[in-house]
């Protein structure tokens, strides 16, 4: 997210609503998270460089607390919907999905799915570390 942040020509990035409320939301959880604040000071204060490559490749702290606060704040519960070009019915018969549907999966439920997430309701910052 904040190397995505930091190569939009321009500033153009200010203007990415999506990415300006990823970031949003990321600083309310550490606002409410403050024992992560000290972790991703250090992790911060340990590079010479702070640019996209060192951001996304060399900091596991503040990398793994972005996609938890990413996770539990999703821009939308649905995710790759998809408009169907030609009808289609799925080997079991059901359900059939005519030409022109708009489909799409749940990005909540998967989220949130203890099979994929250990105690999934519980913000983890190091989930990902």
């Amino acid at each position: 997210m904040l190397k995505e942040a930091m190569t939009k020509p321009d500033g153009g990035w200010e203007k990415d609503e999506s990415l300006r409320t990823n970031l949003d939301f990321a600083f309310l959880e550490l606002c409410q998270r403050p024992e992560y604040a000290d972790l991703i000071r250090q992790e911060i204060s340990s590079k010479t460089t702070l640019d996209a490559k060192t951001i996304s490749n060399d900091m596991p702290i503040l990398d793994s607390f972005l996609k938890e606060s990413m996770r539990l704040n999703p821009m939308d519960d649905l995710a790759i919907r998809r408009k169907s070009l030609s009808p289609y019915t799925f080997r079991s018969g059901t359900p059939h999905i005519p030409t022109g549907t708009i489909t799409s999966v749940s990005s909540y439920n998967r989220m949130h799915d203890a099979h994929f997430y250990p105690d999934p309701n519980r913000f983890d910052g190091l989930r990902y570390t």
